[in-house]
């Protein structure tokens, strides 16, 4: 889970300014060349335009490992968190017709709305969802191969306790992110994917765009890859969410983010129509919580020196220069959009490959190519930051292997089966098979390895929970509950 919830803060990056004369086509069809080849990613596509014009549109490798078949314009890409931008867009557009408003009680749209701290309850806003400052960790698996619809997850999500005081903090959050979608849909009495289609996608001719993989064109799809148990990489499935989640589930082209992304560049203009105001739209781009540069997110941003969260976006400078970007990841794919809004540029950075870096090494090796700085070795530099953080893991599981084995479970194994309870995930399960014990929780199931006295390890193909421990409180004889990972205590029924 360590793996996902990193992946989960890589949420931004980069910077370019260069006069389109001055671009180089051959010199950044290398650059891209490299990346794909260094990160081993089957296929790369690289966009970068001005408010006016497509400066470079181009992909290099396969869309599925083993086959020849080229990245196009055309070729459809999960954009997963970047999905995010559109929805603060569509939220923009209905303050603009003042049918909401960025500080309005999310109870005053979504009735059913609930945050498990009272306080925070009575004050959440609109605004504290889009900018991730609820308090309420990410708990990642209330939304990730779940089977609830997105009512049920934002009813799930609101019994989580918070982490961290309430707007103190981002804490970065799709189920609540989502839930101000469906407030936008509730305040319109329209589905949020018609109404995002009626009030974003048809206006900028986004026809490339599908709010759910399955409206998306099989002939046109790229294929995700990730790692087999045995580090092979091998072709996977689009994810497919259990329902249409605002804050993650959309499907879009290389042509149509170009024009996304250019649509910010004109100010929320697209052929001389305004689709949203200039009022709103600074808005989204205002920082509204800091992103404290520290740990992992200093590492991933050693240029920048200031960093927040805006609506949607994270806003940032680089050497001097004023940026918002965002990433998405999802199973076998990961994407980075990027906009300098000074110097007019927008760059987006598709890979095919789960978990990769190579967006982000790329759009630093581009930033540094366009403003003809003196170049750094990114690929080299992120290879080295997940060398290291998988070497700091290695020392951690070593210690973690040096327990006592030889103590054994309090009881036979028959005791520890049974119905355990959380508020927010609901029922996991615990049963005997043969001569061990199996967990099952939602869409995971997999065996308990003895670890070590009443602690056991969970053993799932699914890299984000194989190896997660789970440990029973016993107080008097007496089983009282589990904790499992970070997702947090299931009482026993």
């Amino acid at each position: 889970m360590y793996h996902f919830r990193l992946s989960l803060l890589v949420i931004f990056f980069f910077t370019v300014s260069l006069r389109a004369s001055e671009l180089s086509i051959p010199s950044i069809t290398k650059l891209m060349n490299e990346a794909r080849e260094t990160w081993e990613v089957p296929g790369v596509y690289v966009v970068i335009v001005t408010k006016d014009k497509i400066l470079y549109t181009q992909g290099c490798g396969t869309q599925t490992l083993g086959k020849n078949i080229p990245i196009t314009e055309k070729t459809l890409f999960p954009i997963a968190s970047c999905s995010k931008a559109f929805i603060t867009t569509l939220i923009g557009q209905l303050v603009d017709e003042e049918k909401m408003h960025w500080d309005d009680r999310v109870q005053k749209h979504l009735k059913n709305f609930r945050l498990s701290d009272k306080n925070a309850n009575e004050l959440v806003s609109i605004r504290d969802l889009l900018c991730h400052r609820t308090g309420v960790a990410s708990h990642d698996l209330i939304w990730y191969r779940a089977k609830w619809k997105m009512p049920e997850m934002i009813e799930r999500a609101g019994k989580l306790p918070l982490s961290r005081p309430f707007r103190q903090d981002l804490q970065y959050q799709t189920v609540l992110f989502s839930a101000a979608g469906l407030a936008a849909a509730e305040v319109t009495g329209e589905p949020w994917p018609e109404l995002l289609k009626r009030k974003l996608l048809s206006p900028l001719e986004l026809n490339d765009t599908f709010t759910h993989p399955d409206l998306a064109p099989k002939e046109n799809r790229c294929s995700g890859h990730m790692l087999n148990e045995k580090d092979e990489l091998i072709p996977t499935d689009w994810y497919i969410a259990p329902d249409l989640d605002p804050a993650c589930s959309l499907h879009s082209s290389p042509r149509d983010i170009a024009k996304w992304l250019q649509f910010f560049l004109n100010q929320g203009e697209y052929q001389g129509k305004r689709l949203i105001s200039e009022q709103s739209l600074a808005e989204i781009f205002t920082p509204q919580i800091v992103i404290r540069p520290e740990g992992v997110t200093r590492d991933l941003a050693p240029e920048s020196n200031l960093l927040s969260y805006g609506l949607g976006w994270v806003i940032q400078d680089y050497r001097g220069k004023l940026i918002y970007a965002h990433a998405g990841l999802i199973d076998g794919f990961r994407v980075q959009f990027t906009l300098l809004p000074k110097e007019g540029y927008g760059i987006a950075v598709f890979a095919n490959k789960h978990d990769t870096r190579l967006p982000l090494a790329l759009s630093c090796t581009l930033t540094d190519h366009l403003l003809k700085l003196e170049p750094k070795k990114w690929n080299s530099y992120y290879i080295e930051l997940i060398e290291r953080a998988e070497l700091e893991q290695k020392i951690q599981r070593r210690r973690l292997e040096q327990r006592r084995q030889g103590i054994k479970p309090t009881f036979d194994l028959s005791e520890y089966v049974g119905k355990y309870a959380n508020p927010a995930y609901g029922i996991g399960t615990i049963k005997l098979m043969k001569d061990h014990l199996y967990w099952e929780w939602g869409n995971f199931g997999g065996e308990l390895k003895h670890w070590e006295g009443d602690i056991f390890e969970l053993q799932h193909p699914d890299r984000r929970v194989n190896g997660s421990l789970l440990g029973f409180q016993i107080e008097k004889g007496k089983i009282l509950s589990v904790r499992w990972g970070d997702t947090g205590i299931f009482q026993k029924e």
